[in-house]
């Protein structure tokens, strides 16, 4: 039986809470029982990979295709009743927030067998699970530089009390005695987040093992009633005298969505990680942008040379910049140049933006919703939760979008915007009018409210927020997967504060729409054309109503989120129609009103919910 943690305040282990005037800020999904699921993605992106071409040749491998290697101890060191074991099938209980509970056979020899830590069967009765798992002797003094290899996958979980942190440490020693971390599995992760399924570790441990003739590596698992960490094909090589990287962190700009008249916030940036024994000399990117699929490149450019970097080091971010002159889901690849490479693997990565017609978004979850991390809000109290958005080119803002992981029915929330002075948020310039959350909102989604007059917004930085109105969590949507420091904000009554300073490193689903046309010689909005669509969200049937005279010869299209018209109706006279939109799958949509006058565009989430 899980055991159920009602709005538990740890989120790190590190802070325990964020106060601000008494008021402190929780995460709905902070308990291990927490059953709501992630946004869902309105685009499933199968991004191409590079071709493997591994060169190094190991000198010790373990499959674990036989179980547990002879001479191998595994000790539970707090006698809990679990210890390292064996495994095919994965933990014993699939994970309540969708995460797998296995380790993934694509790309690791999991299907014959793997070692897995399954913290959640300790179950409640002892708590503070210690287990160390130590290979035997191994023998690499021949090898002067060692890399050490594997394929895991780790999910994390702490709770408020814990006996012992949640962690997956490797040590590497040569006396069995005196032991060094090389690899910490819980890095960078917060509640209930894991790592890629699998996740490739690389460390070179040629400092501690490289000629030695006995090295030892040790396994280490700590957590109180955790989730699971799991491993596979773990080997030892020698480092190649040249292999490039790409560090895997390469992104278009702050923002994975971008209205096409801020497209001038698509900027290219990379690292090189030098993964050999010695210096790297004379290597660089290769950047190339393609749009909607590989088959239609529209940029190609090369980074600068870097001249020299050391063993183990990385190049600073090199730049290419490309300002995009259409929607659509942009694809950037990076590829690493350095003459005699030992290994094509690691020289290749991709990311994606998606340009549009009106979204701004510094959240991942319409390409992966992987990192989401729960609902945020403020615990018994009142505040602002957001993050900046740059202005490149004046327009303005018609209303904001958030997701809201289990907001409470009856509660209210409103949407301002702030300028900004010194980094900070600063003067209300507007703000929506309460929005009243229902039984849909309840379960969970998107809600989006729009503002009584659009704001316009001017080149400069402006902060987007939503209010928590009540004192329940307002529970607005975070993800880990997208974060800039300096950019996302709370206050509870004291002043704002940065998240990093209160030990939260994420960006919020919420999203300014900041409408543009895309079709030339056509102005965007007229008065004579202002249409009000409702209600928004929309179970599938939509109003339109024209808030002038009747229009003739119009044209409504529905355009998804990759820009594609999924509906077009034609009226000869336009006041007060209608659309049904119920075969439309649940997602943001944009209706395209167009009038011999103008363009009019209204964004409306549709949820069956």
């Amino acid at each position: 039986m899980k055991k159920f943690t009602i709005l538990c305040a740890i989120v790190f282990a590190s802070v325990s809470v964020f106060a601000t005037s008494g008021n402190n800020i929780v995460n709905s999904r902070s308990g291990k029982a927490h059953s709501r699921l992630a946004p869902a993605s309105a685009r499933h992106i199968q991004l191409p990979h590079a071709t493997h071409q591994q060169s190094r040749v190991a000198f010790f491998t373990e499959d674990f295709s036989a179980g547990i290697p002879a001479g191998w101890t595994n000790v539970d060191s707090n006698n809990v009743g679990v210890a390292w074991k064996w495994t095919t099938t994965g933990a014993f209980q699939p994970n309540v927030n969708g995460d797998d509970n296995f380790l993934s056979p694509t790309g690791t020899s999991a299907a014959n067998g793997y070692m897995m830590y399954d913290s959640d069967s300790a179950n409640a009765s002892i708590g503070g699970e210690w287990a160390i798992l130590t290979s035997n002797a191994i023998d690499c003094s021949t090898h002067p530089t060692v890399r050490l290899t594997m394929n895991e996958y780790f999910l994390m979980f702490e709770d408020a009390a814990a006996i012992f942190p949640n962690t997956g440490h490797v040590y590497v020693s040569t006396d069995s005695t005196t032991w060094y971390l090389v690899h910490a599995a819980e890095a960078g992760l917060t509640n209930n987040t894991g790592t890629p399924n699998p996740s490739a570790v690389v460390e070179n441990i040629s400092a501690i093992a490289g000629g030695a003739s006995t090295v030892y590596l040790k396994f280490v698992f700590t957590g109180d009633w955790s989730w699971y960490w799991m491993f596979d094909d773990v080997e030892l090589s020698e480092l190649p005298s040249v292999d490039a990287g790409v560090v895997d962190d390469g992104f278009i700009g702050e923002y994975p969505e971008i209205p096409i008249n801020q497209a001038e916030a698509f900027a290219i940036e990379g690292r090189i990680v030098n993964n050999s024994g010695s210096d790297l000399t004379n290597a660089s990117l290769s950047f190339d942008v393609f749009l909607n699929d590989l088959s239609t490149n529209v940029f190609t450019g090369t980074s600068s040379v870097v001249p020299l970097i050391a063993a183990g080091d990385t190049s600073p971010v090199l730049t290419a910049s490309y300002v995009p002159s259409d929607t659509g889901l942009y694809i950037l690849r990076q590829v690493v140049s350095v003459a005699g490479d030992a290994d094509g693997s690691n020289d290749t990565t991709f990311s994606v933006v998606y340009v549009n017609d009106s979204v701004y978004a510094r959240d991942f979850t319409d390409f992966d919703a992987s990192g989401y991390l729960g609902g945020f809000g403020f615990n018994g109290g009142q505040g602002t939760l957001g993050q900046m958005f740059h202005i490149y080119q004046g327009s303005q803002f018609t209303s904001v979008t958030g997701f809201f992981d289990a907001p409470t029915e009856g509660d209210s929330i409103r949407f301002s915007v702030y300028t900004t002075a010194a980094g900070m948020p600063d003067l209300l310039i507007a703000s929506t009018d309460a929005y009243v959350i229902n039984a849909t909102d309840a379960a969970g989604g998107f809600i989006t409210v729009e503002f009584p007059n659009n704001v316009n917004v001017l080149p400069g930085d402006y902060f987007v927020g939503v209010e928590q109105i009540n004192t329940n969590n307002v529970t607005i949507g975070a993800i880990s997967e997208q974060y800039t420091p300096g950019k996302v904000f709370f206050d509870g009554g004291s002043g704002w504060v940065a998240s990093e300073d209160a030990g939260f490193n994420f960006a919020f689903i919420l999203r300014p729409n900041n409408p543009s046309s895309t079709f030339v010689g056509v102005k965007n909005v007229t008065a004579a054309s202002e249409v009000t669509v409702y209600p928004n969200p929309s179970k599938g049937v939509v109003y339109l109503m024209n808030n002038g005279v009747a229009e003739k010869d119009v044209t409504v299209n529905v355009i998804n989120s990759v820009g594609q018209v999924v509906m077009s109706r034609t009226f000869s006279s336009f006041m007060n129609e209608k659309i049904d939109l119920r075969n439309c799958a649940d997602g943001v949509y944009t209706l395209q009103v167009r009038t011999a006058t103008g363009v009019t565009n209204k964004s409306i989430v549709i949820s069956a919910k």
